[in-house]
């Protein structure tokens, strides 16, 4: 008995899956309609697709017939009698809201399929043989590493040059329209703001990737170690550059280097010296003009943000660093001291030219206190008296009296210190080398210093016996004793 099956709406046997990407599809139509529907690439298609019949029919007279009726066609249907050659459509696409939001969809989808192919290319690559690499690779450089870009580039220089020629000013007035027009439509208070707003993000993002990457020693590792490769690779690539450098002959590098050096606008550099300056005579003027009279307000702001910081500075830490840095220091010359010990050329030859560094150094400074020594009495007179009155011989004295002051409270305080650095300082001290200096200088070299000691001597012993005169002060008693002093040693010579 035969049952009748009631239908469905639903095939028997092997389904089609519905499309899971159907309103990405909807969504491409759409892009593609709108781009299909521009003048331009409507003129291109009556263009290309005759074209391409043409070459489709090949000798066969049915082919070509064909062809020249799917091109008239083709003609007919893209055309519109109000194309215009200036109606730039396709740009005007682009101002559609709908088309921007549907292209913005395919983006990622592009983007993702771009990086997919090549993730799977390269997953492809990767498994071959390493001189099939090596051949892919080498098709691949060749065959994009024609010298186009730079060619073009070429070219393109070889026309601005050419450009220059009828109009130098060609670059500034073609861009200073864009620049305006940048600048007008340019809210840098919306821009800063976004700054200020994003620096708790940016933050957080420096944050989580430290966090990340943190969380595997060996990456961090890995990238500390990447340093020393990049710091090899400069400093091979300086040395090969320098070696091309020191290839050439000494003329012709000193001719180089002065060709460079009178390339360079001396105006031009004075005149960014003179601008840097004013800044900084604008900066004193305005700091005394915001300040109170006599107190200016740079020295304030600068004191309280150094208060901000140094409130915030461990100083444990911060000192603990300074001095590690210095026995860091310390550690290098000690080292650069015993590698030069180990090479007494250089030693040696370093010891006979660090005079002449001094020397070069002593005759530029000779050189200046020559020029002054050229101008005339009145002139040298005006000017020293000027250097001099400028000089702020109260904070000088000042000084002293500080030091002076902190010494005499130290010995007040602790005098043993004091004794303690003197008896280090005598015990350190060789006597006998010390003895044998002064009897060389006083005794062996007697005739050589006597003219100076003939000049100096007697205006000391006088200075000396006219201070040591009896006054009315609080320091005679002291001069007694000095007197008495030198009473009795001049009455022991005589008897």
């Amino acid at each position: 008995m035969n049952t009748i099956q009631p239908q469905s709406n639903k095939p028997v046997g092997i389904q089609k899956a519905p499309h899971p990407a159907k309103e990405s599809d909807a969504v491409l139509s759409a892009i593609l309609r709108g781009v299909l529907e521009t003048r331009e690439v409507r003129q291109l298609l009556i263009m290309v697709v005759p074209a391409f019949l043409n070459v489709w029919a090949g000798e066969s007279w049915w082919k070509k017939t064909l062809s020249k009726a799917a091109g008239s066609s083709v003609d007919r249907q893209l055309s519109r009698p109000d194309d215009v050659l200036e109606k730039n459509e396709i740009a005007a696409l682009f101002d559609n809201e709908a088309f921007i939001n549907h292209l913005a969809l395919q983006l990622p989808g592009i983007v993702n399929g771009i990086f997919d192919a090549l993730a799977t290319g390269i997953r492809s690559i990767e498994g071959l043989p390493a001189e099939e690499k090596k051949r892919l690779f080498e098709d691949v450089l060749i065959h994009t590493g024609q010298g186009r870009s730079g060619e073009m580039l070429t070219r393109c220089a070889r026309m601005l040059v050419d450009i220059h020629t009828v109009d130098p000013e060609f670059m500034a007035h073609t861009l200073s329209p864009g620049i305006n027009k940048w600048l007008e439509s340019m809210d840098f208070a919306e821009i800063k703001e976004a700054l200020e707003d994003s620096q708790q993000g940016a933050l957080a993002l420096v944050r989580i990737v430290n966090d990340a990457v943190w969380q595997y020693p060996s990456k961090v590792i890995g990238i500390f170690s990447l340093l020393p490769s990049i710091a090899n690779m400069a400093a091979g690539a300086t040395e090969i550059t320098l070696g091309k450098l020191n290839g050439l002959s000494p003329d012709l590098l000193t001719d180089v280097i002065i060709s460079l050096l009178r390339e360079i606008d001396g105006k031009a550099v004075a005149g960014l010296v003179n601008e840097v300056n004013e800044i900084g005579r604008k900066v004193h003027t305005g700091s005394a003009l915001l300040g109170e009279p006599g107190s200016p307000q740079m020295p304030k702001v600068l004191a309280q943000k150094l208060e901000e910081v140094v409130s915030e500075t461990d100083p444990t830490v911060f000192w603990k660093s300074r001095i590690g840095l210095a026995e860091i220091k310390a550690a290098f010359d000690e080292a650069l001291s015993n590698a030069l010990a180990q090479h007494p050329d250089f030693l040696r030859l370093g010891m006979s030219r660090v005079p002449e560094l001094t020397n070069i150094r002593l005759r530029t400074r000779n050189r200046i206190v020559s020029r002054l020594g050229s101008l005339d009495d009145t002139e040298l007179s005006d000017l020293l008296s000027l250097s001099l009155s400028t000089l702020d011989v109260q904070e000088v004295a000042e000084l002293i009296n500080n030091y002076l002051r902190l010494a005499n409270r130290l010995y007040e305080v602790k005098p043993e210190i004091c004794t303690e650095i003197v008896n280090q300082f005598v015990n350190a001290v060789d006597p006998f080398e010390i003895g044998e200096a002064i009897k060389l200088a006083f005794a062996e070299m007697r005739d050589e210093l006597r003219p100076i000691a003939r000049s100096v001597v007697p205006g000391v012993v006088e200075w000396v016996c006219d201070v040591l005169q009896p006054e009315e002060d609080e320091y005679e008693d002291n001069a007694a004793r000095a007197r008495e002093a030198l009473r009795t040693l001049l009455l022991a010579e005589e008897v």
